[in-house]
């Protein structure tokens, strides 16, 4: 039996991967700070499954996240503290 769709992978340049790793750390509201931890933990290339199971969130949750940081261009993921959610490739959050 196939194991699944491997999971979409995510790249980070240093300034993202360094604003995620602050916002990571505490410096914005908890639940912004968990998704940035999701897309953290989703650079290794680690499956939904695993990312879900290290931080105690659901496999859907990892999923979304996931999905929605790599959908498009971001101007920068800091967009998403005022919208709670991922900028599009325009800016509007999704």
């Amino acid at each position: 039996m196939s194991p699944g769709p491997r999971a979409v992978e995510v790249f980070l340049s240093n300034e993202e991967h360094a604003e995620l790793s602050h916002w990571a750390g505490g410096a914005v509201p908890p639940r912004l700070a968990e998704r940035a931890r999701i897309v953290l933990a989703c650079t290794g290339g680690a499956p939904n499954a695993r990312v879900a199971a290290e931080l105690g969130v659901s496999a859907d949750t990892v999923r979304k996240w996931r999905s929605r940081f790599v959908s498009g261009t971001r101007s920068s993921p800091c967009a998403a503290v005022r919208s709670n959610t991922w900028p599009n490739r325009r800016g509007e959050p999704l």
